[in-house]
C-alpha cells in the first residue's frame, strides 16, 4: 500500500470514528425534538427533525450503521405527510410515529 492509501484509510477511520462520536448527540436531538413535537406540535421543529432523520439516513450506511440509515429514512418517510399540514396526526397515527422514532433515538450505538 502506498502513502496516498494509507493516508486515505487514516482519513476514513478518522471521519468513522468522529461520526461515531457524535452520533449519541445527534440521537438525542432526534429524541428532543419528538418529545417537543408529542407535547405541543410545532411545523419548525418539525421541520429540524425531518433534516436531522434526513442526514443520518443519508450518512449512517456510509459510516457501519446501515439499520439506523434504514429506521431513520422510514420515520423521515412517515413524517413527511405532516410538514405541510395544518394539524398533528390522531393518536393511532402518532403512535405509529413514536414507534419508528424510538427506533432511530433507541439505537445502540
Amino acid at each position: 500500500m502506498d502513502n496516498k492509501e494509507e493516508l486515505l484509510k487514516q482519513q476514513l477511520q478518522e471521519l468513522k470514528a468522529g461520526y461515531q462520536q457524535e452520533l449519541p448527540e445527534r440521537l438525542a436531538e432526534i429524541k428532543d425534538l419528538w418529545q417537543k413535537i408529542a407535547i405541543r406540535w410545532s411545523g419548525q421543529n418539525l421541520t429540524a427533525l425531518s433534516t436531522c432523520l434526513h442526514r443520518i439516513s443519508g450518512s449512517a450506511a456510509s459510516f457501519g450503521y446501515p439499520e439506523l440509515g434504514t429506521c431513520a429514512a422510514k420515520a423521515e418517510q412517515l413524517l413527511k405527510p405532516y410538514d405541510k399540514a395544518d394539524r398533528p396526526p390522531d393518536s393511532s397515527q402518532l403512535q405509529i410515529l413514536t414507534s419508528a422514532l424510538q427506533q432511530v433515538f433507541q439505537y445502540p450505538c
